[in-house]
């Protein structure tokens, strides 16, 4: 009799070994065959630009198996939105915050690891989103990576790190180095279209190191080479302002004059306030390099006097203060320097960014307020 019994327990025995089996396998395997079913369906609807659709497939997917960083990297994509090249934003209407958040969580489950060319992409995303948002360390560290691994295809990357470096972080000989590949770069019609910016940027950066032949010939560049729908932007007329800061130190007061005023023409074309007294600190400037410094300082005082808010500096009007520093100095006017010197510091000091000539600027001022 208990032979019989142990013969009927085997088969039962058997049975219930093969379902804990199959029970275990289905738990271990089953989220991620119903995971990746809503990534490769999720996919297919996005590289058919249905992002509507494609979005709560991928979600799904998260949700099956929450390590795999595919779906959180379209999930960038989608909270960006289809490009939109040429015009203010890359993107039609992007969430930058949410795309931030998508491609982290695509980093910290390595992508670098799952698909090296998507996280490329990723570095190239998320630097912009950054950027976008006003996080620009954040932005640079990624740009920086994007450019290390796709050197060839990093047009924006570089451009953008090299501008922080001008604009905000006073880096201008990393600035230099990061920014002349990308010229070569410049492989599709909307990267082709802003080389301009470029050309400007490098412009700006040899005029800081008085290279002057260069500054001319990227200022030229820039002029020559921005689409007619381009024509009045800032990067033209700091290029015309650059040539005329150029030419006034070669002692070519007529021509620097001619470019100053094209400049001025340029933002009146856009009906800019107060356009007429536009350019009046860049006409300050041209006659301090000229040597005319009597002619610079009543220009710069005009223009500080006709500023729109009494209360407020912009850019430009330091530049006039800079002016009036230089000029007085140049005149052996140690008390009226010393004062302008001091009031461009106390002015820029409360710039959010200092481009890398308010930088030096300060530096010189700093050093000559202690000497004299």
């Amino acid at each position: 009799m208990d032979e019989t019994v142990e013969s009927k327990k085997k088969p039962i025995l058997g049975i219930i070994t093969i379902l804990v089996v199959v029970l275990v396998i289905g738990f271990v395997y089953a989220p991620k065959l119903v995971a990746d079913n809503y990534l490769k369906q999720g996919i297919i609807a996005f590289n058919q630009d249905d992002f509507e659709k494609a979005q709560p497939l991928f979600e799904k997917s998260t949700k099956w198996k929450s390590t795999n960083p595919l779906p959180y990297a379209y999930l960038g994509e989608i909270a960006l939105g289809r490009p939109t090249p040429g015009g203010d934003s890359y993107y039609a209407n992007p969430n930058y915050e949410i795309a931030i958040q998508q491609f982290e969580s695509a980093k910290s489950h390595d992508l670098k690891s799952v698909n090296p060319a998507f996280y490329s992409k990723v570095l190239n995303d998320l630097g912009y989103s950054y950027w976008r948002t006003n996080q620009y360390g954040k932005a640079d560290v990624n740009f920086l990576e994007r450019i290390a691994l796709s050197p060839l295809e990093s047009f924006l990357p570089r451009y953008l790190v090299a501008l922080d470096y001008v604009e905000r972080f006073n880096k201008p000989d990393e600035a230099l180095k990061v920014l002349l590949p990308a010229i070569d770069a410049a492989q599709l019609d909307f990267q082709k279209a802003i080389l301009y910016k470029v050309y400007e940027l490098l412009a700006r950066l040899y005029a800081y190191q008085d290279d002057s032949v260069n500054a001319k010939s990227y200022a030229e560049l820039t002029i020559s080479s921005v689409p007619l729908n381009y024509a009045n932007d800032v990067e033209v007329q700091i290029a015309h302002a650059l040539l005329a800061t150029e030419l006034s130190k070669a002692k070519d007061l007529k021509g620097a004059i001619v470019e100053i005023e094209k400049a001025r023409a340029l933002i009146a074309n856009t009906n800019a306030v107060n356009a007429t007294n536009a350019y009046k600190c860049g006409l300050a400037s041209v006659y301090y390099y000229a040597g005319d410094f009597s002619k610079a300082i009543s220009t710069a005082n005009e223009k500080l006097d006709n500023r729109l808010d009494k209360d407020a500096y912009a850019y430009t009007d330091s530049t006039c203060l800079r002016v009036l520093a230089d000029s007085n100095l140049s005149l052996k006017k140690s008390p009226e320097a010393k004062k302008y010197m001091q009031q461009y510091l106390d002015v820029t000091a409360k710039f959010t960014d200092k481009n890398i000539f308010v930088m030096r600027n300060r530096e010189n001022f700093e050093q000559l307020l202690k000497s004299l």
